[in-house]
């Protein structure tokens, strides 16, 4: 069953077989077939690089926000 539905879970063989679920998380960890839990916490930040143009109009940047414009409701202001 394993081989052939390997995304299946402890709880979810142990349901479809009629077993507790203790029993069969049991066996999981002794056959090897448990996925290890994945870390709890952040990754690490990138290191930033600095973005310095060698030759005047190479790098361009934009800004833009939503603004609330009264009865015309949202727009987009680019600047």
């Amino acid at each position: 069953m394993i081989e052939e539905n390997s995304s299946f879970g402890y709880r979810t063989v142990a349901h479809l077989l009629g077993f507790n679920k203790n029993t069969m998380q049991r066996i999981f960890q002794i056959k090897g077939w448990q996925v290890q839990k994945r870390p709890v916490g952040s990754r690490p930040r990138i290191q930033s690089m600095p973005s310095v143009a060698k030759t005047p109009n190479e790098r361009w940047a934009t800004d833009m926000c939503r603004v609330w414009v009264g009865g015309d409701g949202w727009t987009t202001m680019a600047r």
